[in-house]
């Protein structure tokens, strides 16, 4: 190349296209702050918080993704084929509870406080933290069987 701009061509325009979507999807997130969370049944998630949970729902099914604490969130389902966006309005906000829109492939449940993210973009913060492992857990009310003790053997 002799003063000439390098050219990229793209071997599958329709792959290309979902790049896109991912990419216009995850740029309105907070994704550099982004870390696993585990209290969620259908899907994987990632979350900052109290700000915003990305869950991921490979298979379409019952999803369930218990919060800390009530708030109001502007919560919606994206299509990862098409990129449009379904609103989805929730019984309760503490958990949330629903199906993606059709069970013809993998869908995006995004939950976010638009608001408080807004805020957050006119400062910055700077943390180191440690990853996030996943914890057994203790608390029996959350646990979805019965704890049994083996039966005594004579």
């Amino acid at each position: 190349m002799n003063g000439q701009y390098p050219e990229a061509t793209v071997p599958n325009e329709r792959a290309a296209e979902f790049l896109k979507i991912w990419y216009e999807f995850f740029a309105q997130t907070r994704h550099w702050e982004l870390s696993p969370f585990f209290d969620v049944d259908g899907g994987r998630a990632l979350t900052l918080e109290d700000v915003e949970y990305i869950v991921y729902v490979e298979h379409p099914g019952p999803v369930e993704l218990r919060l800390d604490q009530k708030r109001k969130y502007d919560i919606r389902w994206l299509n990862p084929v098409t990129g449009e966006s379904v609103e989805f309005k929730p019984d309760k906000a503490e958990t949330i509870q629903g199906t993606p829109p059709d069970s013809a492939h993998d869908w995006v449940l995004y939950v976010s406080r638009e608001s408080h993210k807004a805020s957050m973009a006119k400062s910055y913060y700077f943390e180191s933290r440690a990853a996030d492992v996943q914890e057994i857990e203790a608390d029996p009310a959350k646990l979805p069987f019965t704890l049994e003790l083996p039966a005594a053997s004579d």
